[in-house]
């Protein structure tokens, strides 16, 4: 246990100084055992070790602050002059006078003594103190003229007087200087003290309190020495030599402090922090000291009545100054009250008038707060809830629904079918209006306790509470749908706007809001998909074909880097001679797990994901390559072309008539060889841009064909603004056809008005002999179908076909 207490870093450090503060006790008491000269010669020697201990803990003090501060260096370096004059003078005193009793006072060491202190009171100096106000440092000033005084004066009646009356006056010099020391040591503690007080920044107080016990170590000792030499009883030996050996090792131990303190790795301004604590409660005290003294005074002077009858002038001049000072003190105390009321007065108006703008700061904080909470929450066009706050109402209902299960809560998505056409044609500031328009609209279509929100552009969002039969919410959709078909004026011009609406009927089963608003909006988007101005209720089978959309987007942007896509050719004939006059590129997807994929299976997936660029762009190299290979094989095909189908996306991307020019450079494929085919939906797309891109190509050289015509938006208007070349009429006009038939009728027109306007006619789908025999007799161009020719890859088309020169195909 005991090894543990002393394992311990603050134990030991104590250890170590009270053992060397009993050692100038165990000295002495050591060399009281031996003869006269021996003692003697123990005595010297330990004076001179002590100073020699403070000399060293000064100097390690003194050369850590080179480092730190200069200024409080040099307040230690003059520590260190004062601790080194002592050991000079001490020496001097011992070699030029009697060590048991001086034959004579007054020596060369008293000179040096004397710089001692003086070195001693410019180090007390330069620490220096803290700045004050005027008014306080007037009121310190009393203070310490007050303490002064007092000290004095007991000085005076205490030791002064009485040492007068023994001294021996054929030596003033000596005992003058005699009654000087314990002055100064006294005055010297006062400087530490204040050093204490005053707290000099970044001063390590407990350096100075051992500066401050050694003070007063020194005055205790000064004195009782005085009053040996004066009564003439002094000897070198005596345990007087104890207490100067004490102070020189308190002073040592005082630089020693300082200098760990310099070096400690720990946070110097939490120590300095943790000294502060005393000096609290000596500020809290320090300003009843000068009256304390005061009192002390006059109760010695009641106590010691008749040593101080004989200085009865001296004592009431003191006095008198005394009291001087503290009725001026407290004139100057009362001012500075009168000031600090008058400041506090103006203070408290100054701090009432703060309070009433801060109040009225607060209130408009507050509504600010206010305002900023409800923007956030709420749309800031229509003033409806937005997403935040519907999907803070959407977690309140799955936590009811937690409690009660009974209760059934369903979620409408409305998006609003081409209002992007409202923005482009009347602007943005009646799709503004529209907006507004919709959500007081929408608003009267449901109950107060639902909720609606709009989650910016053209979405809206509804909650329905406690809709426990099916037919609540359908009922509020087709509400819905028949309240947004009314159309609204906008100068004077009719608008009428539709809206697809996706449903979950319930979200009873649901985990979260996202869960819900996924599937809702997958719901809106079949029912946009499926023909727009209805509604959709969510099932398993949408979540399935979300799913796959979602999985066959992410394998797209793959498929061309593992070259999974590839190409296959189906012949387009002459029905006159049944002659191959081109090729229709096909595309085909080879995926590695789902098996073989037609266009109907990816292609719509590529269009919404916007991987159908560079899939496209992949079909037009790829293609273009192909048929310039043929071409160079054979004459033959070099009079045939190449059918290419471009989407929509394709058709609107600017940067596609380059695109175009730059494959057919690269591949050397004559523009003429070159078919794209566009379907109708295209053409009205955006009409400018498609016009002027169309223009572009056929300015190329390339022929423009309309893919699938009859099934889509048909406009004899689009044939001619568009300066098509081809029509290639649909497959579902080649079923049920013959005399007498409607699609006969339909087809015979759609043949006779494009040979009256120079456009070439195509169909596709024939399957039958009658159906080529059908359309050959109306005069259709050419065609393509299984019964035909059936898609083939490139490499069966370069066998059968170009290495055979077999051109002209067997029907069936």
């Amino acid at each position: 246990m005991l090894i543990d207490i002393f394992k311990n870093h603050s134990l030991r450090k104590w250890g170590t100084t009270a053992l060397l503060l009993l050692m100038p006790l165990l000295i002495y008491i050591a060399s009281t055992r031996v003869n006269e000269n021996l003692q003697s010669l123990i005595i010297g020697v330990t004076e001179t070790l002590f100073n020699l201990i403070a000399i060293f803990g000064l100097w390690l003090a003194v050369k850590q602050y080179r480092q730190e501060s200069k200024k409080y260096q040099i307040a230690w370096l003059f520590l260190l002059l004062a601790s080194s004059s002592t050991l000079v003078a001490d020496l001097t005193w011992r070699f030029s006078s009697n060590p048991r009793m001086p034959d004579f006072f007054i020596s060369a060491a008293d000179s040096v003594y004397i710089f001692e202190y003086f070195c001693f009171f410019v180090a007390m100096g330069i620490f220096g103190v803290q700045h004050f106000k005027r008014i306080e440092w007037l009121k310190r000033a009393f203070d310490v003229s007050i303490i002064i005084i007092a000290t004095l004066l007991a000085f005076l009646i205490f030791v002064f007087k009485p040492a007068i009356n023994i001294l021996d006056s054929q030596n003033n010099t000596g005992n003058f200087l005699l009654l000087l020391y314990p002055l100064a040591d006294i005055i010297l503690m006062f400087a530490a003290l204040g050093v204490i007080y005053f707290k000099p920044k970044k001063v390590y107080l407990i350096p100075f309190w051992w500066i401050l016990a050694s003070f007063g170590v020194m005055g205790v000792t000064d004195y009782f020495f005085s009053l040996q030499m004066i009564k003439e009883v002094y000897s070198a030996g005596g345990m007087v030599n104890i207490g100067w050996w004490y102070s020189n090792l308190l002073l040592g131990l005082a630089g020693i402090i300082q200098y760990r303190f310099l070096i400690t790795k720990e946070n110097k301004d939490v120590i300095l922090k943790k000294t502060t604590v005393f000096r609290k409660w000596l500020t809290s005290w320090v300003v009843y000291f000068p009256y304390i003294l005061v009192g002390g005074v006059y109760l010695l002077f009641i106590i010691y009545h008749n040593s101080a009858l004989n200085l009865l002038r001296e004592l009431f001049t003191g006095l008198g100054a005394i009291f001087g000072l503290v009725l001026v003190r407290q004139v100057v105390v009362i001012s500075e009250n009168r000031q600090l009321l008058k400041s506090l007065s103006l203070s408290n108006q100054k701090l009432k008038l703060q309070t009433q703008d801060l109040q009225g700061e607060i209130d408009k904080s507050y509504l600010i707060q206010e305002k900023l909470s409800y923007d956030a929450m709420h749309d800031a066009l229509t003033g409806l809830s937005n997403r935040v706050l519907f999907t803070n109402r959407l977690e309140h209902a799955f936590e009811k629904i937690n409690r009660k299960p009974g209760l059934v809560y369903s979620v409408l998505f409305l998006d609003l079918d081409n209002f992007k056409s409202i923005n482009d044609i009347l602007g943005h500031n009646a799709g503004d209006l529209a907006l507004i328009e919709l959500g007081h609209r929408l608003g009267k279509c449901i109950r107060t306790e639902d909720t609606l929100a709009r989650f910016g552009g053209d979405e809206f969002v509804i909650l329905l509470e406690n809709t426990d039969e099916k037919d609540v919410t359908l009922s509020v959709a087709n509400r819905i749908l028949v309240e947004l078909q009314r159309p609204f004026l906008h100068n004077e011009t009719k608008v009428t706007v539709t809206c697809s609406i996706g449903i979950v009927q319930s979200i009873y089963g649901y985990r979260n809001p996202e869960e819900v608003l996924r599937d809702v909006d997958i719901a809106m988007y079949t029912a946009k998909k499926t023909g727009k101005a209805k509604f959709e209720i969510f099932n398993i089978e949408m979540g399935t074909a979300a799913t796959y959309q979602l999985e066959v987007e992410g394998e797209l942007h793959r498929a061309i880097t593992n070259k999974e896509l590839f190409l296959q050719y189906q012949p387009i004939t002459n029905l006159t001679n049944q002659k191959i006059v081109g090729f229709e590129a096909l595309l085909r997807w080879q995926h590695p797990m789902r098996g073989l994929l037609e266009p109907d299976d990816f292609i719509p997936i590529a269009e919404d994901s916007g991987a159908i660029n560079p899939i496209g762009d992949w079909v037009l190299r790829a293609a273009c390559e192909q048929m310039q290979s043929w071409s160079k094989t054979s004459p033959e095909a070099e009079e045939m072309f190449l059918s290419i189908n471009i989407s929509g996306k394709q058709m609107l991307k600017p940067s596609l008539v380059k695109s175009i020019r730059q494959i057919l450079d690269d591949t050397g494929l004559n523009p003429r060889q070159l078919t794209l085919e566009v379907t109708e939906n295209t053409l009205i797309m955006d009409e400018k841009v498609v016009s002027e891109q169309i223009t572009a190509l056929r300015t190329m050289g390339i022929s423009i064909s309309v893919d699938d015509f009859g099934t889509g938006y048909s406009s004899l208007y689009n044939l001619n603004n568009f300066h098509i070349d081809e029509i290639k009429i649909d497959n579902l006009f080649a079923e049920n056809i013959g005399p007498g038939k409607k699609n006969y009728a339909i087809c015979s027109s759609l043949i006779h008005l494009a040979r009256q306007l120079g456009i070439r006619t195509i169909i596709e789908g024939i399957e039958e002999a009658d159906q080529l025999e059908v359309f050959t007799s109306l005069g259709c161009d050419m065609g393509q179908g299984y019964f035909l020719a059936r898609p083939m890859l490139a490499s069966d088309v370069q066998l059968n076909i170009i290495e055979e020169q077999t051109f002209q195909l067997p029907a069936g």
